[in-house]
This record gives structure tokens, C-alpha cells and sequence, in this order.
């Protein structure tokens, strides 16, 4: 099993949304897929799920036994270690450990090192079925997002094509680079998807391999499109994406009942294609064998 965790300290850079597609994606090519909502804002989770169940897995009481809040609720009781809660199943191949806005009160209750049982809560939850575990987070720099670096195997990075983001991989370096140092975090960068097009975009392959990879860079910068470190270069899909969040499925699974009819069929088409390479080369990246089927 191989676990990925995608993450950016900076929000806005559709880190989501490319978990929500990827875990479709990989789903669809037949490698059972774990989605992992740890972000506390719980995104991923109202992605997959409509309201009525939204509404059964976060009552009023607090418990919440069914997401991620419910599996730590023993610790912050100090009672116990984490149970994992079951698999919300939305397809046979794709289950999600659902997200609570809750989670945040579990930052207060970490410390240093953070070793926090997250890992054998996901091993437990995948356990005799899941593949890949995709794991959300959200952006910052706490300790929470460190504790669920410490469960992956490896983390890429979703970025923004824009210079707040090239300026953001200083930050985010550094923390990565601090976190695999002094405590012991074993997570291998595996690269960098970038979501959108803007004039100074060569520059974050350089940035990458400085602040991230810790190597020197060639002169002149690597081109993003050359970049081994660079999994994809994706549109935003805009018109697509509101037309997904209404029928609660990816924007490549649209159909012309959706309202993907005209240019959109075409934009739904490209959509598919952008994700299936994007899935490929993580699976390349990271050494996870792909069914037969899907090469």
C-alpha cells in the first residue's frame, strides 16, 4: 500500500479538488483507493458526500463515531488511542475516511514528536482491499499536518501558478526539510502539479528542486514541461466544476444529463485525458503497480 499525502501550506491552490479527481481516477483504472479527509475544513468529504448523509455523520452530540473526529475522540478524552472509524464506501473501489470540522480541537492535543497513531489507522482502514491511500490536508504548517506527514510515504505538492506560490516553496521547504531532520519523518517529495498557466511558471521548477528537493539548479531554470519533477500542468476547468459539485461526481464523469453538452462534452473529453496522465505518472513516481487494464 502506498501513501500519498497532498499538501501546501498556501490554500487556494486546489489541493481538494485534485484528491477528490485523483481518488475517482485511480478508482476508475481499478487501484483501490482510500480517500483520507484530515483537513479540518472538511472539503473533501462534503465533495464526495451529498447533505442528508452529511447530516447523519455529524449530529449534534459531538460524537461524530462515523469521522475522523469520532477515531481521536479518545484521546482528547484521554482515554485511549485512536480507533479507526468504518469506511464511508462510495464506490467497491473507493472508500473515504470521512472529515469533521472537529478535527481542529486535535491540534491542541498533539506534541513533539508526532507520532500519533494515524498510520495504523489508515492501515487499519485499508486493510485487505485498498492500494493507495490519498490523504487531504489543510494549509498550514501545525502540527496535525506533520502528524499526518508522519502516516505517508510521500507528499506532492499542489501549486498555484502564480509568484505567491513560488515565494511559498521557501516556507514550505524548509518546514519539510526541518520535519524529515529533527523527528524523523521518512515521506519522500514525489513532485509538484501545477494548476493553471502564468508568465513566470519556469520559475517554480527551479524553486522546487531548491527549496523542496534541496538541490542546486541548472542555469537557466528548467522548463516546467520538461521538469521530471512536474506530474502535470492541469486547467482550472472552471465552467466543469460547478456542474460536478452539483451532480457529485468528478467533472470527467459528466454526462450531457449533467449539463455537459456542447463545448463541455469536448472540455469533459480533455478533462478525462489530463487526469489519466496525471494518475499514471504518480503511480510512476511512487512505484505503485497499475493494473494491466489500465496501461
Amino acid at each position: 500500500m502506498k501513501t500519498i499525502a497532498f499538501f501546501n501550506n498556501k490554500g487556494g491552490v486546489g489541493t481538494t479538488s485534485l484528491v477528490y479527481h485523483l481518488s475517482w481516477m485511480f478508482a476508475d483504472l481499478g487501484v483501490p483507493v482510500l480517500a483520507a479527509d484530515l483537513d479540518p475544513q472538511a472539503s473533501l468529504t462534503t465533495m464526495f458526500l451529498d447533505h442528508d448523509r452529511l447530516e447523519s455523520l455529524w449530529p449534534d452530540d459531538d460524537e461524530h463515531p462515523a469521522t475522523i473526529y469520532g477515531a481521536i475522540r479518545p484521546i482528547l478524552r484521554g482515554a485511549g488511542d485512536i480507533a479507526a472509524p468504518p469506511v464511508e464506501w462510495i464506490t467497491k473501489d473507493l472508500g473515504l475516511l470521512p472529515g469533521d470540522l472537529g478535527l481542529s480541537l486535535f491540534e491542541a492535543a498533539l506534541s513533539r514528536p508526532p507520532n500519533v497513531a494515524f498510520a495504523p489507522l489508515l492501515e487499519e482502514m485499508a486493510k485487505g482491499w485498498a492500494k493507495l491511500v490519498l490523504i487531504d490536508l489543510g494549509p498550514n504548517l501545525g502540527l496535525l499536518n506533520r502528524a499526518a506527514l508522519f502516516a505517508s510515504d510521500h507528499v506532492c505538492l499542489p501549486l498555484g501558478p502564480d509568484l505567491y506560490s513560488r515565494q511559498a516553496l521557501k516556507t514550505l521547504g524548509a518546514a519539510l526539510t526541518h520535519w524529515r531532520g529533527s523527528d524523523g519523518l521518512a515521506f519522500a517529495p514525489c513532485g509538484y502539479v501545477v494548476m493553471g498557466n502564468y508568465p513566470l511558471l519556469n520559475q517554480l521548477a527551479s524553486a522546487y528542486r531548491t527549496h523542496i528537493l534541496n538541490e542546486s539548479s541548472p542555469e537557466p531554470s528548467p522548463n516546467v514541461a520538461g521538469d521530471p519533477n512536474c506530474l502535470a500542468q492541469l486547467k482550472h476547468y472552471r465552467s466543469l466544476m460547478p456542474l460536478a459539485m452539483e451532480a457529485h461526481k468528478p467533472m470527467f464523469e459528466l454526462k450531457p444529463a449533467d449539463g455537459a453538452i456542447g463545448a463541455h462534452f469536448e472540455a469533459v473529453r480533455q478533462c478525462r485525458a489530463d487526469f489519466l496522465r496525471l494518475a499514471t505518472a504518480i503511480a510512476a513516481s511512487v512505484g505503485l503497480p497499475m493494473p494491466s487494464s489500465a496501461l
